[in-house]
């Protein structure tokens, strides 16, 4: 359906634009706890040093290693968008297409349809007889 290629362009670009946000984001983290990090550095990440004081390419890795382990990425946020149609009358131009009885068979899949098509037929003929 053209209108569900249309969907799926946008969740596309939603999801493109989504993470170029997310990126800034992380950049504007990086460098506002950058200066911070390198002046007092926290625990976790002195004990990881081999030296005393951590410099400023050691104190960017770190910040972006802790913020790898919480910081989402725009597909764990952007679910599948879908688009369903439900349609309240049936016209004959619907019941004219070749695949109805089977996209009734897959929209209404508890009724055995074979069978209610049967006993209509069945109750026509014994109306016309």
């Amino acid at each position: 359906m053209k209108f569900q290629k249309h969907l799926e362009e946008h969740q596309q670009k939603v999801k493109t634009e989504l993470q170029v946000q997310l990126r800034k984001s992380r950049e504007q983290i990086v460098a506002y706890c950058l200066p911070k990090v390198v002046d007092d550095p926290p625990d976790a990440m002195l004990g990881q040093l081999l030296a005393p004081r951590p410099t400023e390419d050691k104190a960017r890795s770190w910040l972006e290693w802790e913020l790898d382990r919480v910081f989402p990425a725009a597909d764990s946020l952007i679910q599948k968008m879908q688009f369903e149609v439900q349609f309240k009358d049936v016209t004959y131009e619907t019941l004219k297409r070749p695949d109805f009885l089977e996209v009734i068979k897959a929209a209404f899949a508890q009724v055995d349809w074979d069978n209610a098509y049967e006993e209509f037929r069945a109750a026509g003929e014994a109306k016309s007889g």
